[in-house]
C-alpha cells in the first residue's frame, strides 16, 4: 500500500465524517451530470469492485475520490439515499403521504436545512469541494438512470449531503424528539420499532500487542445500530496516492469512512448515547 497518510486528510475523511453536518451553508452551484467540472471529475477517479462487491476507489484527488464514492454508493443504495436527502429537506409528506407530514415539521421546525445552509461558506474549500464531489457522483448515476427512476429520486446537492448528515447526527443519535414534542404541547408517538424501550449504545474490544498471541494490536467496534434506512453500514476503499489510502466502512449518504483503518491507525465510533460499564482491564 505504501502511500504517505497526511493528518489534514485523515481528519478530513474519518474525524469530521459527521461532524461535517453541523457545518453546512449557502447552496453551492450544483455541478450538472454532463457539465465540464463533472467530467473532469470523472476522468480522475476508477472504480473497481472486489469478489464481495466491496468498492475500491482509486482517484487523483480527494474531490474526485468522493466523486467516486457518491456514485459507487448510489449503485448500491440509490433510493435510500435519494429518500434521505428529502427527508433531510423535509418533503418526505409531499411525495409519500401525509403520514409523515409530522416528520416534517420536525425537520423544519429545527431547521435542519436553513442549520446545513448556515455554514457551508465558512468551511474550508476543500471539504466543500469533497461535500459537493460526493453530490455530484451520485447525481451522476441519478441522471444515467433517470428513465428506470422514481420521479421523486432528484439530484443532491452538498447542501442536502450535509443537510442529511445533519438531520441524522441531531435527530437520530443525539437528540430525544419527545421533549420537542412536549415543547409543542403533542403526546409522544411511539416509534413501532419500540427504538425508546431499547438502549442504544456501542461496544468495543482493544486488545494491546503484549496480550494478544499474534503480537499485535486488535481492535473490535460493535455499533449498535439498525440494518435500514439511514443506519445502512456501506464498506469502500478510498485511494488518493500520496496523500489517502483508508479502508473501511460508513453510514450511506456522505463521504468518508467513520470505521475504518490505514498503514498506521485504526478508527472506530461509538453511539453518542451509549452508557455502560468502564472499560475492562484485560
Amino acid at each position: 500500500m505504501g502511500c504517505e497518510f497526511r493528518s489534514r486528510v485523515f481528519t478530513g475523511w474519518i474525524a469530521f465524517r459527521w461532524a461535517l453536518a453541523f457545518f453546512a451553508s449557502l447552496l453551492p452551484t450544483p455541478i450538472e451530470a454532463g457539465d465540464q467540472n463533472e467530467k473532469e471529475l470523472a476522468a480522475q477517479v476508477t472504480i473497481r469492485r472486489d469478489t464481495f462487491g466491496v468498492p475500491h476507489i482509486l482517484a487523483q484527488t480527494e474531490e474526485a475520490a468522493a466523486y467516486g464514492q457518491g456514485y459507487a454508493a448510489a449503485e448500491d443504495h440509490c433510493l435510500t439515499m435519494a429518500r434521505l436527502y428529502l427527508q433531510a429537506r423535509g418533503e418526505l409528506a409531499a411525495q409519500f403521504g401525509e403520514q409523515f407530514a409530522e416528520d416534517d415539521f420536525r425537520v423544519k421546525q429545527l431547521h435542519m436545512p436553513q442549520g446545513a445552509a448556515a455554514g457551508y461558506a465558512g468551511m474550508p474549500p476543500w471539504v466543500q469541494r469533497i461535500v459537493d464531489g460526493y453530490a455530484a457522483g451520485y447525481s451522476r448515476y441519478v441522471a444515467q438512470h433517470r428513465a428506470l427512476l422514481p420521479e421523486w429520486v432528484k439530484p443532491a446537492t452538498g447542501i442536502d449531503i450535509l443537510a442529511h448528515g445533519r438531520r441524522v447526527l441531531l435527530m437520530e443519535f443525539s437528540m430525544d424528539l419527545r421533549q420537542l414534542d412536549q415543547i409543542n404541547g403533542k403526546v409522544a408517538r411511539r416509534p413501532a420499532s419500540g427504538a425508546w424501550d431499547l438502549a442504544m449504545g456501542s461496544n468495543m474490544w482493544a486488545i494491546g500487542k503484549e496480550r494478544s498471541v499474534s503480537g499485535k494490536g486488535l481492535l473490535l467496534g460493535n455499533p449498535h445500530l439498525s440494518w435500514a434506512g439511514s443506519q445502512i453500514f456501506w464498506e469502500s476503499q478510498i485511494t488518493v496516492p500520496g496523500k489517502i489510502n483508508v479502508c473501511g466502512t460508513s453510514l450511506i449518504g456522505g463521504p468518508g469512512v467513520s470505521i475504518g483503518f490505514n498503514e498506521s491507525r485504526r478508527c472506530l465510533r461509538a453511539e453518542p448515547r451509549s452508557q455502560g460499564p468502564p472499560p475492562l482491564p484485560l
